[in-house]
C-alpha cells in the first residue's frame, strides 16, 4: 500500500516549499504516495485544522517546525495518535536564535516551545544535516537526514541567462533575517554590476542600500524564485561563521549550481563540499578583493563545475530517501 501522506504548509513560505510542499508533490507525481494537503486558505481546514476525513485517511502527518493549529501540540498529537497517524516534523534550523535575529523574541515568547513540544512528540524527525541532527537528537532519538533538494526540471530551474550590459554581474539573493550576515561581510558592489533582493520597499531588510547593488531584485515567490538567477553570472553567498549558521543547509549553492551560477561564498560550514567548484572567502578576509579578482573564464568554468557537483541533490535522488522513510516508518 503506497503511504498516504497529510502534510500542511505556508504556500508562501520558502521553508515548506523547499522542506514540505515540492518534495511531497514530486512523490505525487511519480505516483509513489498519495497526498493530501492543507495550506492557509484550503477549504478542507476546519476550524480545528483536524478534518476527521482527512485523518481516517491518512498513514502519515507531515509538517514543519511545529503544526501551527489552534490547539496545544500535546492535545493535536493525541489525535493524531488516535486516528494511527504516524507524525514526521521537519527541523531545518536552529531552535537557539542568535539575539540579533529578529525572530527572536516570537521564538522566546512561545513558537520556540512548540517546537521542542512537536519535535519530542513525533514519530520521525527529519532535518538538513549532521550538525543539526545533534541538536535535535536531545529531543529525539529517531532523527533522519533528508538534505534540501532543487526540482531542477521546473521551468524556474530551466530558465535561460540574459545577457549583462557590461562585466560580470554579481548579486545577492538570501531571505529574510540576513542582514547582519551582509554587514559582516563587507561586500561593497559599488563600481559592479550588482543586483540584490531587498529594499527599501520590501518586506526584508534593506540588502541592497547594505550592498550598494546598483539593481533591486522584486522578490518572487517559491515557485517563481528561480528565474532570478537568470540575471546574475556570480552569486554571493556570505555567512557569518556561529553556530547558528553551522546548522543552515547548502541550499543557496544549490540554488546556484542548478541556474548555472557561479558562487563565492565564505569558507564555512555548511558550505564546506564543493572544494572544486566555488570561490571560498576565508573568514576575516575580504570579498572585495575576491569579488575583484573573479573574471569571465573563470566564472564560466566554475558554474558548469557546480552544476555538474548538485546534481546528486536532485529531488529526484533525495526523494528516495524521504520515500525509504516513509514506507519505513
Amino acid at each position: 500500500m503506497k503511504p498516504r501522506v497529510l502534510c500542511k504548509f505556508g504556500i508562501k513560505s520558502g521553508v515548506d516549499y523547499h522542506r514540505i510542499a515540492r518534495p511531497i508533490r514530486h512523490l505525487e507525481e511519480k505516483g509513489l504516495i498519495e497526498a493530501r494537503y492543507w495550506h492557509k486558505g484550503s477549504e478542507n481546514i476546519s476550524e480545528t485544522g483536524m478534518p476527521k476525513d482527512d485523518l481516517e485517511w491518512a498513514t502519515h502527518f507531515f509538517f514543519s517546525r511545529q503544526p501551527g493549529v489552534n490547539v496545544p501540540v500535546f492535545a493535536f498529537f493525541t489525535l493524531l495518535k488516535h486516528f494511527g497517524v504516524r507524525v514526521v516534523v521537519d527541523q531545518d534550523d536552529s531552535f537557539n536564535l542568535p539575539e540579533w535575529h529578529t525572530s527572536k523574541k516570537a521564538y522566546d515568547d512561545g513558537y520556540v516551545d512548540r517546537m521542542i513540544d512537536s519535535t519530542k512528540l513525533a514519530d520521525e524527525v527529519w532535518t538538513t544535516n549532521e550538525t543539526l541532527a545533534e541538536e535535535l537528537k536531545a529531543y529525539n532519538s529517531n532523527v533522519h537526514i533528508i538534505p534540501n533538494s532543487i526540482a531542477h526540471t521546473d521551468p524556474q530551474w530551466k530558465f535561460p541567462k540574459s545577457k549583462g550590459k557590461k562585466g560580470l554581474r554579481f548579486g545577492y539573493l538570501g531571505a529574510q533575517h540576513h542582514l547582519r550576515d551582509l554587514e559582516w561581510s563587507g561586500i561593497d558592489l559599488s563600481g559592479f554590476e550588482g543586483y540584490s533582493t531587498g529594499g527599501k520597499a520590501s518586506a526584508y531588510e534593506a540588502y541592497g542600500d547594505v550592498l550598494n547593488a546598483k539593481y533591486h531584485i522584486d522578490s518572487m515567490s517559491p515557485h517563481d524564485y528561480g528565474k532570478m538567477y537568470s540575471v546574475l553570472d556570480v552569486s554571493l553567498v556570505p555567512l557569518e561563521p556561529t553556530p547558528f549558521a553551522a546548522c543552515k543547509s547548502n541550499l543557496k549553492l544549490l540554488e546556484a549550481g542548478f541556474s548555472k551560477t557561479a558562487a563565492i561564498c565564505t569558507n564555512t560550514p555548511p558550505y564546506g563540499e564543493f572544494a572544486d567548484c566555488v570561490v571560498y572567502v576565508e573568514p576575516g578576509d575580504d570579498w572585495n578583493e575576491v569579488i575583484r579578482s573573479m573574471t569571465k573564464r573563470d566564472v564560466k568554468r566554475r558554474a558548469l563545475a557546480l552544476n555538474k557537483a548538485v546534481q546528486v541533490y536532485s529531488m529526484d535522488a533525495i526523494n528516495e530517501l524521504r520515500l525509504d522513510r516513509l514506507n519505513g516508518c
